[in-house]
């Protein structure tokens, strides 16, 4: 008759140390997952908005903006 095999606890994690999350799981879960699309889609429209103003503003067209009298 042979020993019985020692039993492993299940409540303990992993023995190793988990990997750190990398930038493209970051990008996946926040940037383009589904529960922060339209917030982020909103941010990026906003973003795009201000550039655009700061453009049209420092260039030539930017004198239409002076009322002359």
């Amino acid at each position: 008759m042979s020993a019985p095999q020692p039993v492993q606890p299940s409540y303990l994690g992993p023995a190793g140390r988990p990997e750190p999350p990398s930038a493209w799981d970051f990008l996946k879960q926040q940037v383009v997952g589904e529960e922060y699309r339209e917030s982020n889609l909103n941010i990026l429209k906003a973003t795009a908005f201000f550039a655009l103003g700061i453009v049209f503003v420092r260039s030539s067209l930017g004198g239409a903006l002076v009322p002359v009298f």
